[in-house]
C-alpha cells in the first residue's frame, strides 16, 4: 500500500442504541479495521462514558503526535499520503458534538476545534471524516469557514461524508456506518451484473426488502467472528470512494429519507483524484493497493424503487415546470457545470425548460436522417444550491421525455420534512399578525430594511427553501402591517427576521448576487411598495394568501383521482414525509376551512412544490395535516384494513378518537354527496386534533 500509514479514531456515543452496534455500528467499524490489519497503536476507540471532551482531544492529539514522530524519524517520502479515518457516531448539533460531560461537566467539542487540531497535527495527510450524527453537515460548514479565512490554503486534505444536512436530523439506522464496514470487508463490489445490495432496512413500509431478495449478510444475528475477517474478492471489482459515496447517497434516502451531504476540499480532493482510488483502508487485500485501478464504467447496484413517487417528467404527469423546486443528483467535477467536486443530491430551482436539438439519442436510435433527439426530449436550466458551502450555480441538465425515466431529478419530499415544528410555528405566528411569507423575491438581493427602531439597516433576502426556521426570533418578526413579508438576514449580526416586503428598498451601493438585473428587482420592490394593502382581516385570510403566493391551491370538493370503483372498496394512503412510508388517511377536503386550525394549514410551507394540496386525517396517530395532493394514492381495501395498518400500529390517542372517526367518515370525498355533520361537536373534535400536530420520531 505504497508505504502510506493509516490511522483510525473511532468515537461512539450510542449507549441508547445498543442493538447492532457490534455488527453495523461504531464498534463493528472498529472491529472491521482491526481485522483488516490496522495495528493497535494506530486505532483508537472511545465509547460512551469515555467519550468526554478531554479524552477525545487528548487521545486524538497523542495519535497524531505518534504519526508525526514516526514520520520525522523515518524521513519517509511515501508515494501516497498518510490517511486518518475519523468517525463519530451519536448525538450532534450544528456546531458541536454532544460528547459526554463526565465528572467535571465538560463542555461539548466544537467542530472548529477538531478542524484546528487536524490542521496543526496532520499536515500533508488525508482526513476521511465519517459523521453519523444529526446536523453533521455543520462540520462541513466549520471546515469551509476555516478554508475561506485562509484563502483556500489548508494543511490537510478532507473527504467529508456526513449523514445529514446542517439543519436536519440523521435517523436511528446505522446506514452510513454499515456501508463502510461492508465495503472495507469487500462485500460490496462494483459490477453492473450483480443483484442490488441492501443496507440497514426497516421491516415495513416502502423500505422493506423485497420478498425473495436476501440481505447479503444477516448482521442482526451475526456472531462476532463474522466481523473479524475479510472474504476473498476480485481486485478489479473494488469500488472507488466516489462509487461508494454515490451509492450511499441513494441508500440513505431509501432507508430513512435522509439527504446525506458531502464536502471535498484540498489538493487532489477538489479535482476528485483521491476519490477515484479504491475504497480500502488499513491494509491491502488480495493484492489490491491504493493504486489498483477501478472499473469506472460499473456502479454498485441498488434498489431505486424509492424514487418512483418523486420522479418528475417534463411532459405528462407529474410534470415539472419553471419555478419548481427540485433535487438534482451530481457526481463529479463538471457534471453540473461547477469546478469543485460534488457528490450527492442538491436543491435546485428550475429557471427554464428548453427543447434539445442535434444531440444523439441515449438509446442509440436516430430521429430521421439527421440523427437528432425528438422534440419531446428537453433540457432544464436549474439554479442549484449547496447547503454546506452556500454556493449557487446554474447548470443545464438533460431530462427525459414523458416515455422515459429521469433518475437525476426528483420533486416532492424524497428527503422527508425533518422537524416541521419550527417552520409551522413561524408561519402560524405571521398569520396571527395578518402576514405571510413572500416567496416571489429572488434570493441574495441586498436591501435596506427597517428595524424596530424605525431606522434602515443593510440586509440580504433569503429564498424560502433556505430559511433557518430555528433561528427566527418571533419577537423581531411582528409586522405592523398586513400582507407579504420577506425573510432577510441582517448584515450586522447575521440574525434573521421577516420584514414587510413593501418597506424594503434595493441597496444600490453594491450589486446583488442571484439577480440578472438590479433594475428588474428595483421595479418589483417599487411595485410592491405602491400596491394597495391586501384585504387581510383574519389569520385564515393570511394563510390563504400564503398558499396563493406559493402557487398552491386547496383541493376543495374536486375528486382527487378518477375512479369507477365503489367508494367502500377504496382506501386512501398518504406519503408520510416524517417516517418515509405510506399510511392510511381519510380525505377531509370538504371541511369548512373556518373550522380548521390555522396551524394545520401552516404545514404547506414545509413542502416546496406548488399545485394542489389536500387536508387529510391520519388514522395511525389521529392528527390533521395539509399535504400535496401528489403525496396521495388509493388502493383496494383488504380484509385486514379494518383491523390494522400496513405500516404502523395506531397509538392510544384519547377518548375522543372514536368520535372523530365517526365524524370524519361523513366528510371524506363521497362522490358528490353532501352529508352534514353536527358542527358544534365536530368543531370541538377538530380543534382537539389540530392541537396534536405530528412530530418527528426520528432523532440521533
Amino acid at each position: 500500500y505504497d508505504s502510506a500509514m493509516h490511522y483510525a479514531f473511532i468515537v461512539g456515543n450510542n449507549s441508547e442504541w445498543p442493538e447492532q452496534r457490534c455488527t453495523r455500528g461504531d464498534i463493528g467499524l472498529a472491529r472491521c479495521l482491526s481485522a483488516l490489519g490496522l495495528p493497535k497503536g494506530m486505532l483508537v476507540e472511545l465509547y460512551d462514558e469515555k467519550a468526554t471532551r478531554s479524552n477525545i482531544l487528548s487521545s486524538l492529539e497523542r495519535l497524531l503526535d505518534r504519526r508525526n514522530t514516526k514520520l520525522a524519524k523515518e524521513n519517509r517520502r511515501a508515494q501516497e499520503p498518510d490517511s486518518l479515518l475519523f468517525y463519530y457516531g451519536g448525538h450532534g448539533k450544528r456546531k458541536e458534538f454532544c460528547t459526554q460531560k463526565g465528572d467535571k461537566n465538560e463542555p461539548w467539542i466544537k467542530h472548529s476545534e477538531l478542524v484546528d487540531l487536524f490542521e496543526r497535527k496532520f499536515k500533508g495527510g488525508v482526513v476521511w471524516i465519517l459523521l453519523d450524527t444529526c446536523h453533521s453537515g455543520g462540520f462541513g460548514e466549520a471546515l469551509v469557514q476555516r478554508q475561506r479565512r485562509l484563502n483556500g490554503k489548508l494543511n490537510a486534505r478532507y473527504g467529508c461524508i456526513l449523514a445529514s444536512a446542517p439543519d436536519e436530523i440523521a435517523g436511528m439506522e446505522w446506514t452510513l456506518s454499515e456501508c463502510f464496514i461492508r465495503v472495507f470487508k469487500g462485500e460490496i463490489l462494483c459490477s453492473n451484473n450483480r443483484e442490488p445490495y441492501y443496507l440497514s432496512t426497516k421491516n415495513k413500509g416502502m423500505h422493506a426488502i423485497k420478498s425473495g431478495v436476501p440481505d447479503r449478510i444477516d448482521y442482526q444475528n451475526a456472531p462476532k467472528k463474522d466481523c473479524e475477517h475479510a472474504p476473498k474478492k476480485e481486485c478489479n471489482s473494488f469500488p472507488s470512494w466516489e462509487q461508494v459515496i454515490e451509492f450511499l447517497t441513494d441508500e440513505r434516502v431509501r432507508v430513512n429519507g435522509n439527504r446525506m451531504t458531502t464536502l471535498f476540499v484540498g489538493e487532489d480532493m477538489e479535482d476528485g483524484k483521491l476519490l477515484q482510488k479504491p475504497c480500502i483502508f488499513g491494509r491491502s487485500c488480495d493484492g489490491a493497493t491504493l493504486s489498483t485501478p477501478v472499473n469506472d464504467d460499473a456502479r454498485i447496484q441498488r434498489d431505486e424503487t424509492w424514487m418512483e413517487p418523486f420522479r418528475r417528467n417534463f411532459d405528462g404527469k407529474p410534470c415539472s415546470k419553471e419555478g419548481d423546486v427540485v433535487y438534482v443528483k451530481s457526481v463529479g467535477q463538471s457534471a453540473l457545470g461547477v469546478g469543485q467536486y460534488r457528490i450527492g443530491w442538491f436543491l435546485g430551482r428550475i429557471i427554464s425548460i428548453n427543447p434539445m436539438y442535434g444531440v444523439p439519442a441515449n438509446n442509440g436510435t436516430n430521429n430521421g436522417s439527421k440523427g437528432i433527439l425528438p422534440i419531446t426530449n428537453k433540457e432544464a436550466c436549474i439554479e442549484l444550491y449547496d447547503v454546506i458551502t452556500k454556493n449557487r450555480w446554474k447548470a443545464t441538465v438533460p431530462v427525459c421525455s414523458a416515455e422515459g425515466r429521469n433518475n437525476n431529478i426528483l420533486g416532492g419530499v424524497p428527503f422527508g420534512l425533518g422537524d416541521p415544528q419550527p417552520c409551522v410555528n413561524v408561519v402560524t405566528h405571521l398569520a396571527k399578525h395578518l402576514a405571510y411569507v413572500d416567496t416571489t423575491l429572488p434570493p441574495k438581493i441586498k436591501v435596506n430594511a427597517p428595524w424596530n427602531d424605525g431606522k434602515y439597516y443593510s440586509a440580504v433576502t433569503l429564498v424560502h427553501t433556505e430559511i433557518p426556521w430555528t433561528e427566527i426570533c418571533l419577537e423581531d418578526s411582528q409586522p405592523e402591517s398586513a400582507g407579504p413579508c420577506v425573510p432577510v438576514r441582517w448584515k450586522d449580526d447575521g440574525s434573521v427576521s421577516f420584514i414587510p416586503t413593501r418597506l424594503c428598498k434595493l441597496d444600490c451601493s453594491e450589486s446583488s448576487e442571484g439577480s440578472d438585473s438590479n433594475g428588474e428587482v428595483d421595479a418589483l420592490l417599487s411595485e410592491k411598495s405602491t400596491r394597495d394593502p391586501e384585504q387581510i382581516s383574519t389569520p385564515l385570510d393570511a394563510m390563504l394568501a400564503s398558499l396563493a403566493c406559493g402557487g398552491k391551491k386547496l383541493q376543495g370538493e374536486t375528486p382527487i383521482l378518477n375512479n369507477n370503483t365503489e367508494e367502500d372498496s377504496i382506501v386512501w394512503e398518504a406519503y408520510d414525509a416524517e417516517d418515509c412510508e405510506w399510511s392510511k388517511v381519510q380525505l377531509m377536503n370538504k371541511v369548512d376551512l373556518s373550522l380548521v386550525p390555522v396551524k394545520v394549514l401552516a404545514y404547506h410551507m414545509c413542502y416546496y412544490e406548488s399545485g394542489s394540496f389536500s387536508l387529510v386525517y391520519w388514522e395511525s396517530d389521529s392528527t390533521l395535516n395539509l399535504i400535496p395532493t401528489s403525496c396521495l394514492r388509493q388502493r383496494q381495501s383488504s380484509a385486514d384494513d379494518d383491523d390494522c395498518d400496513d405500516n404502523s400500529t395506531a397509538p392510544d390517542s384519547g377518548d375522543y378518537e372514536g368520535d372523530v372517526k365517526r365524524y370524519t367518515q361523513n366528510i371524506v370525498y363521497d362522490g358528490g354527496k353532501n352529508t352534514q355533520v353536527p358542527k358544534k361537536e365536530f368543531l370541538a373534535a377538530l380543534h382537539g386534533l389540530g392541537s396534536r400536530l405530528r412530530k418527528s420520531k426520528r432523532s440521533k
